[in-house]
């Protein structure tokens, strides 16, 4: 004030340094220049496991003026850059550091000219940093593995072609492709597009020259090269081909003979004709992924091989939809940027989705989107909760999640069903075309459909696609007897931290008698209370009756509405609810009408989660069951209720007639004889020894790993060569299970066989093409250890000088191994990383 002073005494306060820093944000990557065709002319040195490559690139300067490009071109040795100039070639200066390649162009280029370079290089994928990384593998390359042939393949997503091509290695590229394959005449390729035509060389070996006319990703190119048989199939004039093993001929039309009425389905529904010139699928060994969607070229891992039994058991159409629908989103239109990728994974796993809806109806669909749901819901509720479009990831790989896949598909779904079938699918066929060969993000689709419906969807997009978490659903029921309403309370218990309040819209359906009432409602606010006039109290009200809603929800039902729901709710998820809310009840006259109702379930999945609480029953209901069951164990259409019929009537029924078992050893799955063959060995293990012999080991699938577990308790000392050869001759995919049964028999043999028979398992752990599979063969490593060492305790004199030295003999090997591990994974498990 003037003309005085005056002071006030502070609080103290601690002053911090504030540092200005950026979060990490991954961008789409900046393109300085257009590659517009990439040309390829390839040897493969399998001594060397190395690429003898040249390269042809047709470019032009992306926007600006430009004479320095740069391409990923990752652990070559270049030989050479050069540029045609007045018809002459003449060599480029260029700057290479393992990583990136520079060249000078000589002079500057604008972006109206385009110019082509040649690349002469020997590439060594072997050297990438992470083995998960090497874009192209040459597997069994010495020949000294005598179970598996040779092959070689590629695997270029995310960022690893680069590794055998140089490129510009990134998803908002694309480009046409053609390339000169160079291979022995033994061996079968495949790439994208069309095999154009294959010479014989004079050197006896064969130039396979494929062609792919429309522009896709670099990630999306491919090569597989081995002895494969190919089975032919089409689509209207596109081939649709099949690669396998030779032994696997047979099987081909099994396991992949929905393709052509899948694409006909896609087609139809995306309103988008399947785009490219050709289809095919091969399944390769020791492949580091489920499957790839290479444009044209879908690569599989063993785990989809099968006879005819196997694929009764495990039939692989979730999968082979899903990289199909990848031709569409992913190929067709691919993200611009990693950040983006539910533009890809989210779609291709909606792709399983439409496929089940139509195969099979929508409670058949509906409960495989239950797994999913539950997969998000454990991934968030594990920490790992985060928004689904996301630029701050720390290397691309971590995209790839139940996030991207499983809640992706889910908030597709509940697209569908907030806008309409038609507008839904108007819009993706919108969104295929505008975008076509080319890279979209996330803000595409949005603008689409709002464009078709005039409706501005920032709202849907922001809570769902660019933020994190789920609604957590507290709600409650009530009725007024006085004015004859019907009342429902929301509350949304999520905190502000994990996610924002959503906006909800979504059917309710109340239940009066034989008829029902539908009201459509929007939740917006913390809490919300809904008021519903009726002619009379409802049975019970269906909060989300459509089930489309991705959230955790506490629903307060009494057990009578609960029993309305299982009976009246059209879904699946309405049962499933029901059923999981029921089963706990104190009411056991309702318990047991659940379980009968259970039992008859339409679905499978309802039969097999009410036939572990037959025991509840009591009296005639359970005489009802137990003939139910019984005839389940042979006649149910699902091989997994009558795998699960059986148990139960040997378990819960004490049904110990050994022909009832019998008699499901020639089922058509190999799951329910493997189940059948349990019981007998349990109850008559001679019978079960005659059986086996009469069965043979010729099976697959679950029948092969249960008898083959039987025989290894054995321990005897002449099945040695026969379980070695069981464990080499596995599939990398059944490798790991195999250990165990190998392990088992090392266990149950004679001191000889645990201490000299080890050496199969020994050299997975130090060679196993995975972490995970070096990981279960010294985990299979150290029960033998134990063994080892129990015997020991039992010996004394000469013979504990013996197991003393067996033991550190077989320590010091396993330490040698976790000491030259070079996987980070593997080395924190062993206590050895930094």
């Amino acid at each position: 004030k003037s003309g005085s002073e005056s002071s006030v005494l502070l609080e103290e306060v601690t002053v911090t340094e504030y540092v200005n820093e950026r979060p990490p944000y991954n961008p789409s990557r900046t393109k300085r220049i257009d590659i517009t065709h990439t040309k390829l002319d390839l040897r493969l040195n399998w001594d060397e496991q190395s690429v003898i490559g040249t390269a042809w690139i047709t470019f032009n300067p992306y926007y600006y003026t430009t004479q320095i490009i740069e391409l990923d071109a990752k652990k070559m040795d270049i030989r050479s850059v050069s540029r045609e100039m007045g018809g002459v070639s003449i060599p480029l200066e260029y700057v290479y550091d393992g990583r990136y390649l520079a060249i000078d162009l000589a002079r500057p280029f604008k972006r109206t000219e385009s110019t082509e370079i040649t690349i002469e290089y020997v590439a060594h994928p072997n050297k990438a940093e992470s083995p998960n990384d090497k874009g192209l593998y040459f597997i069994n390359a010495d020949r000294q593995d005598k179970y598996k042939p040779q092959q070689i393949w590629t695997q270029g997503e995310t960022e690893s072609n680069s590794h055998w091509f140089p490129c510009f290695d990134s998803p908002n590229e694309r480009m046409t492709t053609e390339i000169f394959l160079h291979v022995d005449s033994n061996f079968t390729t495949l790439s994208n597009g069309t095999l154009e035509y294959s010479l014989i060389e004079e050197n006896g070996m064969r130039m396979d020259y494929w062609v792919m006319n429309e522009p896709h990703a670099p990630y999306l190119v491919m090569l597989g090269i081995g002895e494969f048989a190919v089975v032919e199939d089409s689509w209207g004039e596109i081939s649709v081909n099949y690669y396998v093993e030779e032994d696997q001929k047979e099987y081909a039309r099994k396991l992949w003979g929905h393709s052509p009425a899948m694409i006909e389905f896609f087609s139809n529904k995306l309103g988008v004709p399947y785009p490219w010139p050709s289809y095919n699928q091969m399944v390769a060994r020791d492949y580091i992924s489920g499957a790839m969607e290479n444009t044209t070229a879908v690569i599989y891992s063993t785990r989809v091989y099968g006879d005819f039994r196997e694929l009764i058991d495990d039939p692989q159409d979730d999968i082979i939809a899903h990289e199909l629908f990848h031709q569409w989103f992913g190929d067709y239109v691919t993200c611009e940027s990693w950040a983006n990728l539910p533009l890809n994974e989210s779609f291709a796993v909606y792709g399983e989705y439409l496929w089940r809806e139509h195969r099979d109806g929508r409670d058949a669909a509906d409960s495989y989107f239950d797994r999913e749901l539950r997969s998000y819901l454990r991934e968030s509720n594990s920490g790992r909760n985060k928004n689904l479009i996301r630029h701050d990831y720390g290397s691309p790989g971590e995209m790839f999640d139940a996030h991207s896949y499983a809640k992706g598909g889910r908030i597709l779904h509940m697209l569908r069903y907030y806008l309409g079938d038609e507008a839904f699918f108007d819009g993706l066929q919108m969104y295929l075309e505008e975008h076509a060969h080319s890279a979209a993000e996330i803000h595409d689709l949005r603008l689409i459909y709002e464009e078709l419906t005039g409706e501005d969807l920032n709202w849907f997009f922001n809570q769902w696609f660019l933020d994190k978490g789920h609604p957590i659903l507290d709600i409650k029921y009530d009725w007024i007897d006085s004015t004859f309403t019907a009342v429902m309370t929301v509350r949304q218990e999520q905190s502000e931290d994990a996610a924002p309040l959503y906006k909800l819209p979504i059917v309710v359906e109340m239940y009066l008698g034989s008829t029902s009432f539908k009201e459509y409602v929007q939740i917006e606010k913390r809490e919300e209370r809904f008021e519903f006039p009726l002619p009379e109290k409802p049975l019970a009200i269906n909060f989300d009756a459509e089930k489309i809603l991705v959230c955790e929800k506490t629903d307060y039902h009494t057990d009578e509405e609960w029993m309305t729901l299982f009976v009246l709710g059209k879904r699946y998820m309405d049962r499933r609810e029901a059923f999981d809310a029921l089963i706990v009840s104190e009411d056991s006259i309702l318990r047991s009408q659940l379980i009968i109702a259970a039992l008859h379930d339409k679905n499978y999945r309802i039969i097999l989660s009410a036939i572990p609480h037959i025991d509840q029953l009591d009296g005639p209901l359970y005489e009802e069951v137990r003939e139910l069951v019984f005839s389940y164990s042979h006649d149910h259409e699902n091989p997994r209720v009558r795998e699960a019929a059986l148990k139960a009537s040997h378990e819960e029924f004490e049904n110990n007639e050994i022909g009832f078992y019998q008699h499901s050893l020639n089922d058509s799955s190999y799951k329910v004889a493997s189940a059948a063959l349990l019981i007998v060995h349990e109850l008559d293990e001679v019978t079960a020894s005659h059986e086996m012999e009469r069965i043979g080991y010729e099976v697959g699938g679950a029948l092969k790993y249960t008898m083959s577990g039987l025989r290894a308790k054995n321990g005897a000392t002449e099945d040695m060569s026969f379980f070695v050869d069981l464990l080499g001759s596995a599939y990398s995919s059944d490798k790991s299970k195999y250990l165990g049964v190998f392990a088992t028999y090392l266990m149950s043999g004679t001191d000889e066989v645990l201490v000299d028979g080890s050496a199969p398992i020994f050299e997975m752990a130090e060679k196993g093409h995975t972490w995970r599979l070096r990981y279960y063969a010294m985990q299979n490593l150290e029960k033998l250890l134990l063994e080892m060492n129990e015997r020991s305790k039992k010996s004394d004199g000469y013979y504990k000088e013996q197991w003393d030295a067996a033991i550190a003999n077989h320590e010091k090997r396993m330490n040698d191994i976790k000491e030259s591990e070079t996987s980070e994974n593997l080395r924190t498990r062993y206590g050895l990383s930094n």
